[in-house]
């Protein structure tokens, strides 16, 4: 994770045409923190913006046969046997919906709104908590 982070520092900014979304991270102990109004680089998916946002202090696994990383931690909050990070998207007319794909494949665009959330699983898997 510490060479993605140094490969940012050393690109950034890539382009003058940031857009913006909103990132909420819900560390399921009753500490949200909110990154609002987040620059980004067009092109730029939801997992290289945790990485940024967190300064690169995320744990991930990347699974190249899914084409995706499998985030356990996040911001010194890691996944426990019990306690998993899932990703959420808002929309405007459904409110927060969990994200059917992985971080590497939420694009993000302007005006975007994310979550990650560390929360306990029912018998089939699903979290049992929302943003």
């Amino acid at each position: 994770m510490s060479a993605l982070w140094r490969e940012y520092l050393v690109l950034k900014p890539a382009s003058t045409q940031l857009q913006q979304d909103s990132v909420l991270v819900d560390f399921g102990n009753g500490t949200r923190s909110w990154y609002n109004n987040t620059q980004l680089q067009p092109g730029w998916n939801l997992y290289i913006e945790t990485v940024v946002l967190m300064k690169g202090n995320v744990v991930a696994q990347w699974f190249p046969q899914y084409g995706s990383h499998l985030v356990s931690g996040i911001g010194g909050a890691g996944s426990t046997s019990t306690k998993y990070w899932f990703i959420w998207t808002y929309d405007k007319t459904q409110g927060w919906q969990q994200a059917q794909v992985g971080a590497d494949q939420l694009q993000t665009q302007d005006g975007s709104v994310f979550a990650w959330t560390l929360c306990a699983v029912d018998q089939n898997f699903q979290p049992n908590c929302k943003p």
